[in-house]
């Protein structure tokens, strides 16, 4: 009975353990990049590299995503990473994913949607392609940040006033 109840019951915590031991791989794995005293030009290339192992979904759980740590890492680094990203970008083969290159490039905001307006005047179709890409992905982006109806992210984050915040915060820039 004990064998049985652990047997149905053990799927969850073992998708927890599995879990938490994948995000702790991942943490070292980025951290042995971060902390190393390579160049930063180095530690990029590193991280375009890295293939993060994908975490399990685990039920009702708070999910912490693979790609959005690379891209978080990237960050670090914004003289290196901002350009080897978007050159990566642009000579991707048709068959690579570039899903993480386009979530770790739309964390530079505006300075990304910037370099991609240029692509726009290419006479590659390919290139054209992939910032009509990103400037969409850009686009929902803000859009989530500031919806006039009903704010997308306010359920997620329990903020009453969050799109007003967004909304203050966009004005001021702007105004600057």
């Amino acid at each position: 009975m004990v064998a049985r109840s652990l047997g149905e019951e053990g799927d969850r915590p073992m998708d927890v353990h599995t879990y938490a031991g994948v995000v702790e791989d991942n943490y070292q794995r980025l951290a042995d990049i971060l902390l190393s005293p390579a160049p930063d030009a180095l530690k990029v290339q590193r991280l375009l590299s890295l293939d993060l192992l994908p975490a399990p979904p685990i039920p009702r759980g708070y999910a912490i995503w693979s790609e959005g740590l690379l891209a978080e890492a990237f960050v670090c680094f914004p003289t290196a990473a901002f350009p080897a990203l978007c050159e990566r970008l642009r000579t991707a083969t048709a068959n690579q994913d570039m899903s993480r290159l386009y979530k770790a490039l739309t964390m530079w905001g505006d300075r990304f949607a910037t370099a991609l307006a240029a692509w726009l005047a290419s006479d590659t179709l390919r290139l054209q392609a992939r910032a009509i890409h990103g400037l969409t992905l850009y686009a929902k982006g803000l859009n989530a940040l500031c919806d006039a109806e009903a704010p997308s992210l306010e359920t997620h984050l329990h903020q009453t006033h969050y799109s007003e915040l967004v909304r203050f915060t966009r004005d001021w820039d702007l105004e600057r």
